[in-house]
């Protein structure tokens, strides 16, 4: 059993012995070239970091903390953040634990059962691995387990770089920087692609990824082999496979939010509510932090379209802005009922900081860990126009009934044939994080209930 802490510090120190730990029982497995067991030790460990592991009830000192940051300039803000940092250091374990032993997986949990909904049973699964330095795949596929060496992993780390540098440079308006960009992207996804996916021999279908270290950082869909598919990023396979028998939520309410200073987020909001009338809609002032929250807490579906600023110093302060200032990881730590489906129309939404623990925190993983079965969101900076016509798209395909994974995998497509180099950053950029397989919506939206 571990114990989780009140400070975000001492949660990271606790991880890193458990990292050491994992790391020999791995390598006990690599040596014996056992992918169950190299599966074995790497779950073990994730399943751990994948939940937040510190205390989030705030007390009465952090609750005025984060209104006074919410109204309060640069300088302030900078004061506030010392302060709470302080107050999670001085703060005391929660009786709250977790345990490891339980959360990871066995063959029999993998297997096919009768009760095994077919997307699990279909499914092909990468576990990657980073192994001193070294990059291994534990693939379960057409029902084996193998264990693949793919290189050193400072290659794909390279990669990774060049692929996200590129994007970026797609955002300009330059249009020679745009070509060029495109020609870097096209060329480092298809090398990375190569030695990722390359000696992987996956059968056709969905795909679940299960990320390692540098790997957080990859934007998926620019990959050649997933650009087609279906696929979801998890933070633990024995996550994604708990959620496998979750029942679909009884409702089909839906909460649309427009944050401020974002030209396209009310345009967005308003053709997405024009999809479904009686779904619960905040814009203006009306999109405040504790306004969002509580309805967040009674909605099947929440879509958020606002600036996200992601903190690598302090990922607890990563945020959404809203009307009355920042929704951060502790704002979110209040929140006692998450819903199915989670879109985050938000730059670098999905990204975060991962830390040697091979944890990442930031706001796409915090709303996972609250218990969303997806979570659909960017890991770049995406331009304002061609992320609304995504997420258009994806709604269209939900409201038709598609689950989740294929609805962004045909928005995206579509985005992609455009050649348009907003749309192709932004397509490149989405990915769902989680169950992403289960159908989220239909032609019925049911009222929001006060």
């Amino acid at each position: 059993m571990i114990e989780t802490t009140g400070s975000l510090e001492a949660w990271l120190e606790a991880l890193r012995y458990a990292r050491r730990l994992a790391d020999a029982g791995v390598a006990v497995g690599v040596e014996a070239g056992d992918a169950h067991l190299v599966s074995h030790w790497t779950e073990l460990h994730r399943a751990t970091t994948c939940s937040l592991g510190y205390a989030r009830r705030l007390t009465d000192n952090q609750r005025e903390a984060l209104a006074q940051l919410r109204a309060s300039s640069a300088v302030e803000a900078a004061l506030i953040e010392q302060a709470m940092r302080e107050f999670d250091l001085r703060s005391t374990a929660t009786a709250t634990t977790t345990s490891a032993t339980t959360a990871a997986p066995t063959d029999a949990a993998v297997a096919p059962t009768p009760s095994t909904p077919p997307h699990v049973e279909s499914s092909a699964i990468v576990q990657f691995v980073d192994h001193q330095g070294q990059a291994l795949a534990v693939v379960r596929d057409r029902g084996e387990v193998r264990l693949v060496d793919l290189g050193a992993m400072s290659e794909a780390r390279n990669h990774v770089q060049f692929i996200a540098a590129s994007v970026q440079r797609l955002n300009t308006a330059d249009p020679a920087i745009q070509q060029r960009a495109l020609a870097s992207l096209l060329r480092d996804a298809a090398a990375l692609d190569s030695r990722l996916f390359g000696p992987l021999e996956l059968s056709d279908g969905p795909v679940v990824v299960v990320p390692t270290g540098a790997l957080h950082g990859v934007l998926w869909r620019a990959l050649p082999t997933l650009q087609d598919r279906a696929f979801s990023v998890a933070p633990a396979l024995s996550w994604w496979l708990a959620a496998a028998d979750d029942p679909p939520p009884a409702n089909r309410s839906i909460l649309f939010v427009a944050g401020p200073g974002l030209p396209g987020a009310d345009e967005e909001v308003a053709r997405l509510a024009a999809l479904h009338p009686d779904a619960a809609v905040l814009t203006g002032s009306d999109a405040s932090v504790e306004a969002v929250l509580r309805t967040f807490e009674r909605v099947s579906i929440a879509h958020i379209a606002a600036h996200g600023i992601t903190r690598h110093d302090n990922p607890m302060f990563s945020q959404l802005r809203l009307a009355d200032g920042p929704l951060t990881l502790y704002d979110w730590g209040t929140v006692t009922r998450a819903p199915e489906l989670v879109v985050l129309a938000a730059c670098e939404a999905a990204a975060g900081r991962v830390f040697e623990s091979d944890g990442v925190l930031g706001t796409a993983t915090a709303v996972l860990e609250l218990g969303s079965r997806s979570v659909v969101a960017p890991l770049a900076k995406v331009a304002d126009g061609a992320a609304r016509r995504l997420m258009i798209g994806l709604h269209e395909h939900l409201r038709a009934g598609s689950g989740v994974a294929d609805a962004l995998t045909a928005a995206a497509r579509a985005a992609l044939d455009t050649g348009d180099p907003h749309d192709v950053a932004a397509a490149v950029s989405f990915a769902v994080f989680g169950r992403g397989w289960p159908a989220a919506g239909d032609e019925r939206c049911d009222p929001v209930e006060p």
